[in-house]
């Protein structure tokens, strides 16, 4: 399979019911596509296997329920458990100079403007209000909230994010003492 065509998408995690309709994991960039895909590539044996898709159905905040031709039977759906989906990487929108997609930047190396180089993104938590990244950075795990004008850039051909981060964020993450907390006499409404 080349990695350079195809995305994952989710994963199918069960069997709903005899008739061969499946539970689909989506993975948090193909919660809004999901609609919009005719055609899903199943992993067998490490190759993509295209499937037309029937029916998508949503199910809660990341999950489809997911009927494709020719899976008839709960037998059929069954052999399907665990299988990575993916679709081609032409059905993704194009996106913003700030906009991104989870699986994209996943290693990318995240610069602040004024501490530099922080490291790689381990981890995209996808949470209601914001996205926020979980950047490697001194052994340590620093999370970035990506709300308001804290992203300043990304460059996909350097691999490179670019941030500026509150004063006191990667200091608090760190364990820096004089940014946990306020000395003595100090005013804390600052």
């Amino acid at each position: 399979m080349n990695k350079n065509e195809y995305i994952e998408a989710g994963q199918i995690t069960k069997p709903i019911g005899l008739k061969g309709l499946m539970q689909l994991k989506l993975n948090t960039d193909f919660r809004r596509l999901y609609n919009r895909i005719d055609t899903l590539f199943v992993e067998v044996a490490g190759q993509p296997v295209p499937h037309f898709v029937l029916k998508i159905t949503p199910k809660g905040n990341d999950m489809v329920l997911l009927e494709l031709e020719d899976i008839e039977s709960e037998a059929d759906a069954r052999q399907m458990i665990n299988a990575k989906v993916y679709v081609t990487v032409d059905i993704m929108p194009v996106l913003g100079t700030l906009e991104f997609y989870h699986h994209e930047v996943m290693g990318f190396i995240v610069t602040d403007v004024d501490k530099g180089e922080l490291g790689p993104v381990v981890e995209i938590l996808d949470i209601p209000q914001q996205s926020v990244i979980a950047v490697g950075h001194k052994g340590k795990q620093v999370l970035i909230p990506l709300a308001g004008d804290i992203l300043k850039g990304i460059d996909r051909a350097a691999k490179t994010i670019t941030v500026d981060c509150p004063d006191g964020l990667i200091d608090l993450y760190l364990g820096n003492a004089a940014a946990e907390a306020p000395e003595d006499g100090e005013d804390d409404d600052k």
